[in-house]
């Protein structure tokens, strides 16, 4: 490593005989010497932190050194600077923060962070969802918290998922391979099948399920079309 892992640092590492730097623990000499000190390689006296605007407030965990406010904006209370955010692949904003004393950098999602400070999640549902479906508007009135499945049917309903030429392949393809399914697990035949639905009304089902060795629930579908459907649709009375 040729540089110093804090974000933003430029600092130099400790200068070896070879006349290169060396960056013990990915550290300059500066964070390096807080490392050891304090326990904290971005250790900050509180009266040098610089709290953030109006309207922010505490990410938890981060207390004392990240804040956001309702529209996604991260402060650094080390830096007295709002986070810079990207775009992951799948197009939402995305941020890192300092771990502090672990020295890791994590990565999160802006709206998951705005929803874990602003939202309320009574049912504990595990999922933001954004409302208008623009995926970079972070603004609380812009999110809520929703199941896997409501997730993924107000995709489908804004357009962030839709129907190409792959999916119905794949659809096909499935749809295919459960036709295959079905015909292996089907123990009576086509023509069984029909003369028991013929014999709707004129025998018990107890009596055809004995007569046909099967089971009397078996029958009792037969005769309400649930089962078979495709061979009974050919059925003429």
């Amino acid at each position: 490593m040729d540089k110093c892992k804090i974000d933003g640092c430029n600092g130099l590492g400790k200068k070896l005989k070879s006349g290169k730097r060396c960056f013990t623990k990915g550290l300059c000499n500066n964070h390096y010497n807080k490392l050891l000190l304090y326990g904290d390689p971005l250790y900050v006296p509180f009266n040098k932190k610089i709290p953030p605007p109006e309207g922010f407030t505490d990410i938890k965990d981060y207390e004392g050194f990240y804040s956001i406010n309702e529209v996604g904006a991260v402060w650094s209370w080390i830096t007295g600077k709002f986070r810079k955010t990207s775009i992951n692949n799948s197009g939402y904003k995305i941020v890192t923060l300092y771990l502090g004393k672990s020295q890791k950098v994590k990565t999160y999602l802006v709206h998951r962070l705005v929803a874990q400070t602003f939202i309320p999640n009574p049912d504990n549902k595990p999922e933001v969802n954004h409302l208008s479906g623009d995926k970079i508007d972070n603004s609380v009135e812009n999110l809520e918290w929703v199941t896997t499945s409501e997730n993924h049917k107000h995709a489908w309903r804004v357009g962030l998922k839709k129907v190409t030429e792959k999916y119905m392949e794949n659809a096909r393809t499935i749809a295919s391979c459960r036709k295959v399914i079905i015909s292996w697990n089907r123990k009576l035949s086509n023509e069984v099948v029909q003369e028991i639905y013929r014999k709707k009304g004129l025998f018990t089902q107890r009596y055809l399920a004995k007569l046909y060795n099967c089971g009397r629930g078996t029958i009792k579908y037969i005769h309400r079309k649930e089962i078979y459907k495709d061979v009974l649709d050919l059925v003429t009375a």
